[in-house]
């Protein structure tokens, strides 16, 4: 009983908010030539929302809900808009959560393997104020769970034909969190790249995961043994017909969390840590990246593709 009462002040205590700060800028590891330079950013104010303009894109940001838009300025096309699932759901503009669990590798040398328990999800609802940075503008967001702390968004730098994205979250020590952006999908939208994959072009409909790890083994004559797994398991993405295990069909040693769309874009997912695309798989009308992290940053390149 003592042991128990102590394991849980320690969770609690290890998960005291702080201050989210601006994710670093990765870059490319090796890169031999220069950063591309930023563009310079225009940042107004208007009835529609705080608009920043350059390198031939546009981020709206909508203060109260908060909500944002990227758009080409060429045309006038909106290339990426974010959306909203059900309440407490994980899919909002920016969401996140903190997971308690661990890691293990125990299956076969290789595979990536993780168990954990989500805490509810936070929601960011609504933006407090906005600070212009030079080459970037900075939001604070007020998340629908105030207890959890509140999340940093960040705009810029703009380069030609991209912006950056990014969110910060409050760290909570010893727990993997999770940051979320979603976005709507169009019922005729296809996501094309991540790296090496082996099940198909076109990811709509899947979760696709990215951290470098050994393919995974069809059954071959030995699937009727394994049949009762899909059925008793039939929503976990891992286990679909084809390369089911250990990994599912998702499967890389060579991903790369970056696709492209036929909307016009192309969307990089510039993280260090294991990341997770679901691609209208848990809700059709809409997509979203997740990084196993208090912090999320992301490249928008600007088509037509």
């Amino acid at each position: 009983m003592i042991l128990t009462a102590l394991l849980v002040l320690f969770l609690l205590s290890s998960c005291v908010p702080e201050q989210p700060a601006d994710p670093p800028i990765p870059g490319i590891p090796g890169q031999k030539g220069d950063v591309p330079p930023a563009a310079p950013i225009t940042l107004t104010q208007g009835p529609g929302g705080i608009r920043m303009k350059g390198g031939g894109l546009e981020v709206v940001v909508t203060l109260d809900p908060f909500d944002f838009v990227v758009n080409r300025m060429e045309d006038g096309a909106v290339l990426l808009e974010t959306a909203t699932g059900p309440q407490g759901s994980g899919f909002a503009p920016i969401s996140f959560t903190n997971n308690i669990g661990f890691t293990w590798n125990t299956f076969y040398w290789g595979y990536r393997g993780y168990f954990g328990i989500d805490e509810p999800w936070a929601h960011g609802v609504k933006a407090l104020g906005y600070h212009d940075g030079g080459d970037r503008v900075y939001f604070e967001v007020e998340a629908d769970k105030p207890v959890r702390g509140k999340i940093l968004f960040v705009v810029g730098p703009f380069y030609d034909g991209a912006v950056r994205l990014a969110a910060s979250v409050t760290p909570a020590l010893g727990c993997v969190n999770r940051v979320v952006f979603t976005f709507a999908s169009p019922e005729d939208e296809r996501y094309v790249g991540f790296g090496e994959r082996f099940n198909s072009v076109d990811q709509r409909g899947r979760v696709v995961p990215h951290w470098a790890e050994e393919g995974s083994i069809e059954l071959g004559f030995l699937r009727p043994l394994f049949a009762f797994l899909f059925d008793l398991f039939p929503f976990i993405p891992a286990l679909t017909p084809e390369y089911a295990l250990p990994g599912g069909e998702t499967a890389s040693y060579a991903p790369i969390p970056l696709f492209l769309s036929n909307r016009g874009y192309g969307f990089l997912a510039d993280v260090p840590h294991p990341s997770h695309f679901d691609l209208a798989y848990t809700h059709e009308g809409l997509w979203r990246v997740a990084a196993e992290s208090t912090q999320l940053s992301a490249v928008v390149f600007a088509g037509p593709t």
